[in-house]
């Protein structure tokens, strides 16, 4: 089973489906049973990197013995905010991460940051 995939990115937002389906893939083949949420928080990460950010853009997943970590780093080096309540449309990628996942953050480097969220893998159910 992999435990890490980089993410080819490419430089448009546009590009973003692809993405979508390459951790996607990546996740069902580990038959994790996160597929779903963490596909999500990929997608959410990415568009804040693109919208917020700055090029380049890249992301990772890793497979860790409990969770499963999603990064996605830009060189930008803005400090990543939960909105308070918003009337505007969109907004709302962080809080959405902030739901779905155990814990996230940002890492700063003299290139940019990155920032990562933990999904916890759910224990298998016992029969």
């Amino acid at each position: 089973m992999r435990r890490h995939v980089d993410i080819n990115v490419g430089n448009e937002l546009e590009g973003l489906n692809g993405v979508r389906c390459a951790v996607r893939q990546f996740l069902e083949e580990s038959e994790l049973g996160v597929s779903s949420s963490a596909t999500l928080l990929m997608s959410e990460l990415l568009t804040n990197a693109f919208v917020h950010g700055e090029p380049p853009v890249s992301a990772t997943v890793d497979y860790l013995p409990s969770e499963v970590r999603i990064a996605v780093s830009d060189g930008g080096h803005d400090s990543p905010f939960v909105r308070s309540g918003s009337d505007e449309m969109g907004g709302y990628g962080l809080r959405i991460v902030d739901a779905l996942c155990a814990r996230w953050g940002c890492d700063y480097s003299k290139s940019g940051k990155t920032v990562w969220c933990e999904v916890s893998i759910p224990d298998p159910v016992a029969c």
